[in-house]
């Protein structure tokens, strides 16, 4: 719902899905607005907003549940798909 919201105010919204230490997919939002990147992880008690100039610089230093990023697996939302495999 988050990102049908964001992509609804004109946004860049995809619903990324990441693989975290162990092998857990985890999904987060990323859009881009005014040349910042923003992670947004709705599932998160702690730091639920990351914001920066680099996607990949901000997906790098994500964690959740003490299990840290370790690569992008695939993006979506209403227009396209991307795999990153």
């Amino acid at each position: 719902i988050l990102c049908s919201l964001l992509a609804y105010g004109g946004g860049n919204a995809v619903v990324r899905v990441v693989e975290l230490e162990g092998g857990l997919k985890h999904p987060v939002v990323c859009f881009s607005h005014a040349g910042v990147w923003y992670v947004l992880d709705p599932s998160s008690e702690n730091e639920a907003m990351l914001s920066g100039p680099s996607l990949e610089d901000l997906l790098s230093s994500l964690a959740f549940e003490g299990r840290r990023f370790t690569r992008s697996l695939y993006e979506f939302n209403s227009a396209e798909y991307n795999s990153f495999e």
